[in-house]
């Protein structure tokens, strides 16, 4: 019975939406089945160079965040779990109150300092605000992930590190990195995935030339352009690359991980 029940949650939650998506990406007009069914909004998506720049855009910030945000995840965590320095619990504090925040003041909050800082208003609208933000979008689960590992892993291995001689960051590097590989790729997949599908965060930060799918795939569907389907196309990529990263990186994670 439970079984079920989570099945049917399970269902409703992604199988019924996804067959929707499919379905609608075909039709003339979502929802409107007597009005046949045809290609045209795949091939007026592929062949637009503005869903090809946002495709790269995206890549580029989703491949960033899934390579940098785990390191700094971690090294956060280890702050907050292993040092003894003044603060910790504050940033700790810090940390839970910001996942508080709802994105779109996130996003804003965000460009007022990126408008307002001297130095940094020259970024506005240019691909590295955006890496900025979404280098630490996610991080309260990312960081969170890392203190359960860092909790549940001894500090014998890294002691003995710091008596043979080792710094903190040869110790951090040689030590804890391949012991938190499992973790790391994991947070690597939360970042891709979060990346890619975001929107609210980036919105008031993106150009046109920094557009990505998501906010591609939001300008289709609004009510002024109307053109849900081809919307939908988009959503339909953006879920097949980040099942396609999901699963290099589980499998990665998987063959990394402690076997008994």
């Amino acid at each position: 019975v439970a079984f079920i029940l989570v099945a049917l949650v399970v269902a409703f939650l992604t199988i019924i939406p996804f067959t929707a998506l499919v379905v609608s990406s075909f039709m003339n007009r979502a929802g409107f089945f007597a009005l046949g069914f045809t290609l045209s909004q795949w091939e007026t998506i592929l062949s637009d160079p503005v869903f090809l720049q946002a495709l790269s855009t995206t890549l580029l910030l989703a491949t960033t965040a899934a390579v940098v945000s785990p390191l700094i995840f971690s090294m956060l965590a280890y702050v907050i779990v292993r040092t003894k320095w003044r603060g910790r619990a504050l940033l700790d504090s810090m940390i839970w109150t910001s996942s508080a925040v709802p994105g779109m003041l996130h996003g804003l909050g965000v460009l007022m300092v990126f408008l307002g800082t001297p130095g940094l208003n020259v970024l506005y609208g240019t691909i590295w605000a955006l890496i900025f933000v979404v280098i630490f979008q996610g991080h309260t689960t990312g960081i969170n992930i890392s203190k359960a590992a860092f909790i549940q892993i001894g500090n014998e291995m890294e002691e003995a590190a710091r008596v043979s001689g080792a710094g903190w960051l040869r110790a951090y590097i040689t030590i804890w990195i391949p012991l938190l590989t499992p973790t790391l790729a994991v947070t690597a997949m939360l970042s891709f995935v979060i990346t890619s599908g975001t929107t609210s965060t980036i919105i008031l930060l993106a150009s046109r030339d920094t557009t990505t799918l998501s906010l591609l795939a939001l300008e289709y569907g609004a009510e002024g352009y109307g053109n849900r389907e081809a919307a939908t196309v988009i959503s339909l990529v953006i879920i097949g690359i980040t099942c396609v990263i999901a699963s290099i990186l589980r499998a990665f994670g998987q063959r990394h991980s402690v076997h008994a």
